[in-house]
């Protein structure tokens, strides 16, 4: 019997913008392309936090108007997406985006800066 060899390769994770500029009151959109990930990141396994506010963002999917953030990963195309729905003075800093998957970690920031209106 021929012997089967699994290689298996930690996420690398690439910001599709790596700075951005926040207008207060309005969304703002961060997203992340995660490469050659194997096995398969799960949605469940991206995590973003913000340094400025050591906020940890969940894995909430929730549109509803209570929630000021929510979460997604297109696993077709490989993108992780964060969406601040309505941006503060306080919403700048650097968003970072960490993926795993058995093999380990990668990890990739954006960094927002906001201004009123």
């Amino acid at each position: 019997n021929p012997a089967t060899l699994t290689v298996q390769v930690k996420p690398t994770l690439v910001a599709v913008n790596k700075s951005l500029i926040g207008v207060e009151y309005l969304s703002l959109t961060l997203s992340v392309y995660i490469l050659d990930a194997f096995p398969d990141v799960k949605a469940e396994n991206i995590v973003w936090t913000n340094s400025s506010s050591n906020m940890l963002f969940s894995t909430s999917t929730d549109l509803s108007s209570s929630v000021p953030f929510y979460q997604d990963y297109d696993a077709v195309k490989k993108v992780a997406t964060l969406v601040v729905k309505n941006v503060s003075l306080n919403s700048g800093g650097g968003y970072r985006c960490t993926a795993r998957n058995e093999a380990g970690s990668g990890s990739a920031v954006v960094s927002v800066v906001t201004e009123g209106p």
